[in-house]
């Protein structure tokens, strides 16, 4: 599928914490001062924090220098669920019941209108500010949206990430790829911007967590019981740390920001663990209390980390070097579940549901902040006058109680900052008040946040002390309208020695023969020397004294970058390890494939295209085309396999057409074939489009493939496809799964006329299939020979008989010309038959418990059993309601909710709470003798009420 977000577009490399539905955790923003600095320093906005205030329906913005509030802007309508996102001093609110954001901007406070990035997707909404886009992922229905960060105008249709993630298990790294669990199937799932990647059974489903440190996704899984440090281009584990969790334990995550390491929280034992990849092992776990706990994501200052524990209200500060608890301030004097971010250094706490926050410091010093006062304006050096939101249902001068136009506006004016909005102490600052439309300046009256002021349309100013501070203008227009404005400018001390925040490499995953570049993030003043060192596998691979760098490597192998930077006496060093890849192998027509591979332009092929014959192997199609002139009966497009057990193969990217087989495997094992189209034969007598033998793990992600026979898995084969399109040939296509193998299809569409587990023996069943969240479900025949075959949740608009020894039908709508028959043993719960064109469900023969569902206005009976002189049974009809069916109008096709008509003497049918009402003849019509009523039947509506059984007036 092709990205909304432009076919030559990436996500920005983000500089900035993420924050989404259920927990708030904002890190640093950081940003160079312009495109011409000579050293790769680049200045921190001072700590200041938005968070939420659910109470009032406002977004509060919290100084950390002064612990105080700086401005309340009204988001939403007070009592909503709210929770705070940040990106620079932007905020951004999130309505957490409806999925519907307002952005608020850092410099004017105004807040923008309500919009909702997914539709429908309620709670389930996380959201990811960045400098360039405003990215939404509904967890649940794996849908991500892009959108401008200033206006939040959609850039498009939400992108199908095929995944389903608890509301915290996405994030995103240095380099502005999102990385989701699938919390069913332990999926790891990444997106860079342009296309999805995924590596199957990554890790212990509904157990493991994501988290970023120094910039890269690590992932834990306490079921297996390691932390993984995953490559960000491949997924694929570069390091692993055994992490000593017991199971039962909830573990909370957070990675550091200036090094591989985490930091675990693992409740109701209330114990802290840091485990690092330099060291390749987790510090002795520290007791942060007797009693049960219920621990939260720890942020880090300063080698100290911060712990919050939601049962007590409080929290625990840790040593990260000595391994000590130094501090436990209570924040409240009742358990909370409280936010706890750090911006800048500035650790915040906020009770989002009360007017409760504050700021802890690293020694344990905590001070309170009152966000709000009933009825006063949010207090500061001057009163900032709450904004309405967007769901306001009144207008300003509506809540004034004046019918005219507002005289104090926030709309018409702006400030320009020059020459940027931070810099040192005693430097000159200039401000502007400019006017937007035809408006002009008539005055204007400036506040700087030190208690001075000036006058002017232009003003300059410097301050002689470090600090954040909010710059106002008040300003006439020359119509006589008065508006205000606000920004906010950070002044640093130029005597603070140069640190090192974070060291960049680009690409995250290098290759030979590709320019690396090497550059760091600076807090602090400038350094006077900046020392770069390289050492690989040869020793020192390059040295620079640069702000910033390339270097082309030669031979692939681990990499360690270091830097040194210095200013006097004081100096700062940092080191960063990576892995450069070997180059990435261009391929052709019948090239075999061993080693990281991609296709460069559109292949035909006179015979086999491409063929995979090693493990641990991406081959990218590059959006190309494999096709062949030649497609004589035997020819494949891709051959997965040569002979030797391979696994952890990946194909995507691409298409492959005209070949009578697409994809072929044999003897491999974790296989992902994603985002690649498959056009094979469409002649009736011709082979599969894919074929499986003996190939586990296989996961077919955003496929489209057509072919009369669409797949054929055998001989112990696993394989799930994931929102696929299967288009078969309709009637008579036959999609294969046997020799005890399993197929399963999770979202996307099938069309084909036999789904089937057919075996060389044909007296033995085997194999199992699935069909779960599909938009279109089209089968004739559904499971002879299978051992199970599993419908959920589904919309089925053809399905003429379901045949497995065991099958399963929950949550589905089905909808179609023809009866349902059923065979075997089956169990039908929950689901809804309607507007069929004959009975809803057939019983020929078998057992089983047709419950819960719902049979509406179909043209013949809603349930039929029609058997002959075959046994039935035992059969449970229970609990379903039967409104409007026998609309066809005639004998045959059935006029009743429930018809019993025949069956063998050995039968043994139960009916028992059904309701019927407004069938064509009878709610429920069973031949005398062949039901057993077991009570609680209603009718209502029904001509001739009931027959065989005893129905109560419904």
């Amino acid at each position: 599928m092709k990205s909304p977000f432009g076919a030559a577009s990436r996500w920005p490399r983000v500089a900035t914490g993420i924050v989404v539905a259920v927990t708030v955790l904002a890190g640093i923003a950081v940003g160079r001062d312009g495109p011409h600095d000579d050293v790769p320093g680049v200045r921190l906005h001072a700590g200041v924090a938005w968070v939420a205030s659910t109470e009032v329906g406002q977004l509060t913005l919290l100084d950390g220098a002064s612990a105080e509030v700086a401005a309340g802007v009204r988001v939403d309508r007070p009592g909503s669920a709210l929770s705070a996102a940040q990106e620079g001093t932007t905020g951004y609110a999130l309505n957490r019941a409806r999925g519907s954001v307002v952005r608020v901007d850092g410099a004017t406070l105004e807040p923008s209108r309500s919009t909702s990035p997914v539709a429908e997707s309620g709670d389930q909404l996380a959201v990811f500010p960045t400098p360039h886009a405003f990215y939404a992922l509904d967890t649940r229905r794996g849908l991500l949206a892009s959108a401008d960060p200033k206006t939040l105008e959609s850039r498009g249709k939400p992108y199908p990430l095929a995944v389903e993630a608890a509301p915290d298990g996405a994030v995103v790294d240095a380099e502005g790829r999102l990385w989701v669990l699938d919390d069913h199937t332990g999926d790891l799932v990444w997106f860079d911007g342009q296309s999805r990647h995924s590596r199957a059974g990554a890790a212990t489903p509904g157990q493991s967590r994501l988290a970023v440190a120094a910039g890269r996704p690590v992932l834990l899984d306490p079921g297996r019981r390691t932390m993984a440090l995953l490559d960000p281009a491949t997924g694929a584990v570069e390091r692993a740390v055994a992490v000593d969790l017991r199971a039962g334990d909830t573990v909370a995550v957070t990675g550091s920001a200036g090094q591989h390491r985490l930091l675990i929280s693992v409740s109701p034992g209330g114990l802290f663990l840091s485990c690092a990849f330099g060291s390749g092992s987790c510090t002795k776990p520290v007791s942060l209390g007797d009693g049960p706990s219920t621990l939260g994501q720890a942020v880090e200052v300063g080698n100290r980390a911060v712990v919050p524990d939601y049962a007590t209200g409080g929290v625990s500060i840790v040593d990260l070097t000595t391994s000590r608890v130094v501090a436990r301030p209570r924040l409240f004097d009742r358990p909370v579940r409280f936010d706890l971010l750090t911006r800048d250094g500035v650790i915040f706490y906020n009770d989002p549901g009360s007017a409760q926050a504050g700021v802890i410091d690293p020694g344990g010093r905590v001070r309170p902040i009152v966000k709000y006062r009933s009825g006063q304006h949010s207090p500061g050096e001057a009163p900032t006058e709450v904004v309405p939101g967007p769901d306001d249902g009144t207008s300003r001068a509506e809540g004034q109680g004046g019918t005219g136009p507002d005289p104090r506006s926030t709309s018409a004016v702006s400030i320009s900052v020059s020459p940027r909005d931070h810099g040192m102490v005693g430097a000159e600052f200039e401000f502007a008040a400019v006017a937007t439309g035809s408006a002009g300046i008539a005055g204007a009256r400036w506040t700087f946040g030190d208690g001075s002021g000036a006058t002017g349309s232009t003003v300059r100013h410097r301050w002689n002390r470090p600090g954040t501070y909010p710059v106002s203008v008040t300003a006439r227009l020359r119509q006589g309208t008065v508006t205000t404005a606000t920004t906010r400018v950070v002044v640093e001390d130029p005597h603070a020695p140069p640190r090192i925040a974070r060291i960049t490499v680009e690409p995250e995953a290098p290759r030979v023969g590709r320019q690396v570049l090497f550059g760091a993030d600076l807090t602090g003043g400038p350094p006077q020397r900046t020392e770069w060192t390289v050492t690989g596998p040869r020793g020192t691979e390059t040295t620079s004294g640069a702000p910033r760098f390339g270097h082309t490597f030669t031979a692939p192998g681990d990499y360690t970058v270091t830097l040194t930077v210095r200013a006097g006496a004081a100096s700062d060093r940092r080191s960063r390890q990576f892995a450069v890849k070997p180059e990435q192998r261009e391929v052709g027509c019948g090239d075999v494939v061993t080693t990281d591979s991609i296709v460069t332009q559109d292949l035909v092929c006179p015979g086999a295209g491409l063929t995979i014959a090693a493990g641990d192997v991406v081959l990218d199609l590059g959006g190309h085309t494999i096709t062949t002139d030649r497609p004589t009966a035997d020819a494949k497009g891709i051959v997965i396999g040569t002979g030797r057990p391979i696994r952890n193969i990946t194909v995507r990217n691409g298409s492959v057409s005209r070949y009578p087989t697409g994809v072929a495997m044999t003897d491999v094992a974790a296989v992902t074939v994603e985002n690649v189209a498959v056009s094979a034969s469409m002649d009736n007598a011709g082979p599969w489009g894919i074929v499986g033998v003996r190939a586990s793990e296989v996961r077919l992600r955003g496929i489209a493939l057509s072919a009369f026979n669409p797949f054929d898995f055998s001989h112990n084969s696993s394989v799930v496809m994931t929102k696929s399109i299967i288009s078969g040939g309709t009637g008579k296509g036959v999609a294969r799964c046997r020799h005890d193998s399993s197929c399963s299809i999770e979202g996307g569409s099938l069309h084909v006329g036999d789904f089937v587990c057919y075996n060389d023996d044909p007296e033995k069943t085997s194999s199992s299939l699935s069909i779960a969240g599909s938009d279109d479900v089209s089968v004739s025949f559904l499971g002879p020979y299978c051992t199970t075959v599993t419908v959920r949740d589904s919309r089925i608009n053809l399905l003429f008989d379901a045949s497995a020894t065991n099958t399963y039908l929950s949550g589905n709508t089905v909808s179609q010309d023809e009866s349902l028959a059923l065979w075997n043993a089956f169990t039908v719960v929950g689901n809804t038959f309607t507007g069929g064109g004959m009975s809803g469900i057939q019983v020929f023969s078998g057992r089983g418990v047709v419950s819960d569902n719902r049979f509406v206005q179909n043209q013949g009976n809603g349930v039929l059993v029609r058997a002959g002189d075959s046994d039935v049974g035992p059969l449970e009809i229970s609990g379903n309601v039967f409104d409007g069916n026998g609309t066809g109008g005639d004998e045959w096709t059935g006029l009743d909710g429930v018809r019993v008509e025949s069956a063998g003497p050995g039968s043994v049918i139960r009916v028992a709470g059904n309701r019927a009402s407004d069938n064509a003849r009878y709610g429920i019509n069973a031949e005398p003798g062949l039901v057993v009523d077991e009570g609680g039947n209603t009718s209502s509506g029904d001509p001739l009420g009931c027959r065989g059984v005893v129905c109560l007036p419904g």
